[in-house]
């Protein structure tokens, strides 16, 4: 019969055992990604780690300031309202209701925010069993037949005009409820992504922008942040229905 110890030194030992193989893993599975990406961009391994490990740096500070920002705010009066909450069940309805959430939020001083869509066909009731019922052309089927349209469908909802840059002329222009003109930029075909811009009627301190379907690859984590500083801290932008958890979890995994 085996020896079977049960003394806490011999657990312990045997869970640091298994703590460090993981950690092991994960740094040969970074190692890989980041010798796969020298190879794809053209770089050493030392710049690309280089790279992550600044990305990592300032995805800190972002958060530290958004955490002292949002330290400094008053804190909202939630009093409880009569108002009823309910789960749209079509399109129409999900678009107003993102719409509406959107442009509390921003009211409220957040202008990069995270939506995440039900991504079901034109015409279908939103159902879970619609949700499941599958994409036999993966992503780029997703973003022909739902994303985009979905996401163009919001952003000529969305009313969200920055005051801190708007113009006289744009005050006075009496535009502001008029439809934007939507304008589309694919990233990359084969991933169903896009830059979806909305150009408000009234002028561009009114322009809201998402990005569709991002994931964690370098290039789109790249393309958020050189949208992040080219639209200004004022407008809105958003991230439509990621395909991430953690992004910081992906930086951490690169500077390994």
């Amino acid at each position: 019969m085996p020896f079977m110890s049960n003394h806490p030194l011999t657990q312990l030992s045997a869970s640091n055992d298994d703590t460090n193989s993981e950690v092991e893993k994960l740094r040969q599975q970074a190692a890989k990604i980041r010798a796969e990406l020298a190879a794809l961009e053209g770089k050493s391994i030392e710049e690309v780690t280089l790279e992550a490990q600044k990305a990592k740096d300032m995805l800190v500070s972002r958060q530290k300031e958004m955490a002292s920002a949002s330290a400094a705010k008053p804190k909202p009066n939630r009093k409880r309202t009569n108002t009823m909450l309910y789960v749209p069940e079509t399109i129409e309805e999900q678009t107003r209701q993102a719409a509406l959430a959107i442009e509390r939020a921003f009211e409220n001083g957040i202008t990069r925010q995270t939506v995440r869509l039900a991504l079901v066909k034109e015409g279908a009731a939103i159902t879970p069993s619609e949700e499941e019922n599958g994409w036999p052309g993966g992503q780029k089927q997703i973003y022909r037949e739902a994303g985009r349209p979905l996401t163009e469908a919001l952003l000529r909802e969305v009313r969200a005009p920055a005051k801190s840059i708007q113009t006289e002329k744009e005050k006075k222009s009496g535009k502001e409820a008029f439809p934007p003109e939507i304008k589309v930029q694919n990233i990359w075909d084969f991933d169903g992504t896009a830059l979806i811009t909305a150009e408000a009627a009234a002028g561009p301190s009114g322009d809201v922008q998402a990005m569709v379907f991002p994931n964690t690859d370098v290039k789109y984590l790249k393309d958020i942040g050189d949208v992040n500083l080219s639209f200004g801290k004022d407008r809105l932008f958003l991230i439509v229905n990621p395909f991430w958890r953690d992004v910081e979890s992906w930086y951490v995994l690169l500077s390994l």
